[in-house]
């Protein structure tokens, strides 16, 4: 399944899968004992030496509804952490949903140390290594990506996104041939990924392939008409090939719509 992109990201402030994911956490503190208000310290001590502290974020300036559900996050995270009982996968899960509700307000420095905290729990959770990896591409750790991803593929072979998005880091860093690879490797996951198919189109159009380019974006674009980013991309090619015609025509047609692969993970926040 394909996802097309949009100039402007949708609002993530979604009500229903944030109690959702509050409900999934406030179980692990039921048997913990009262814990005073994890705002109350601006630290989280790591409960385990493996670990890494959490800084609460700064919640003065958000919506009064928006605090209040954060608070409640960290209040359950803060009551699995101090209680001993809680079992590393309860409490890797703690901290990994609560990181995804920070990543979803955008509080990326707290919901990375939540990641961490969760892989190290959990080293084979597929889940924090790949969520830690969308981090750093995110912000440009690329050597970090890159490596995160690639434990990523490992544990979930079948994750159509990873390979994808390994390949658009290695397309930046001009390694081609490792871009190639990854797109391949996506599209032998899934053979229908328009985002696959245009990573393999831009990799041929480095290259100087222009033929080669013109038939992978003209499957990405087969797959996913409305992504009319792919236009400029066709342009080029056929620029490459001296049909000015072409060229012109989609360069009218060209938008600011892309594609890339389907990934619940990151959708899901």
């Amino acid at each position: 399944m394909n996802r097309v992109i949009e100039k402007s990201k949708p609002p993530v402030f979604r009500q229903m899968g944030l109690c959702l994911a509050l409900a999934t956490i406030f179980g692990l503190v039921a048997e913990a004992p009262p814990q005073r208000a994890a705002s109350d310290d601006s630290v989280l001590p790591p409960p385990k030496s493996n670990l890494v502290p959490l800084h609460w974020p700064d919640l003065a300036k958000l919506e009064a509804d928006v605090r209040e559900q954060l608070v409640a996050a960290q209040n359950a995270l803060t009551g699995a952490a101090r209680n001993p009982r809680t079992p590393d996968a309860k409490l890797s899960e703690a901290y990994g949903t609560t990181g995804q509700i920070y990543q979803a307000y955008s509080l990326n420095a707290p919901a990375r140390e939540c990641y961490l905290n969760a892989s190290r729990l959990t080293p084979k959770d597929f889940r924090w290594v790949y969520l830690l990896g969308n981090l750093d591409q995110q912000q440009d750790l690329v050597d970090e990506a890159i490596r995160r991803y690639q434990i990523a593929r490992t544990l979930r072979p079948d994750y159509v996104a990873v390979p994808v998005n390994l390949g658009r880091i290695y397309l930046q860093l001009d390694r081609l041939e490792d871009a190639q690879e990854n797109f391949r490797a996506a599209l032998r996951i899934d053979e229908s990924s328009a985002a696959a198919l245009y990573g393999l189109g831009q990799v041929a159009l480095s290259q100087r392939s222009y033929a080669e380019a013109v038939s992978y974006f003209q499957k990405a674009l087969a797959l996913i008409p409305g992504a009319n980013r792919i236009h400029y991309s066709l342009a080029m090619a056929y620029r490459g090939l001296g049909d000015t015609d072409k060229a012109t025509a989609h360069l009218a047609q060209q938008g600011p719509v892309g594609v890339r692969a389907s990934d619940p993970l990151v959708d899901g926040l």
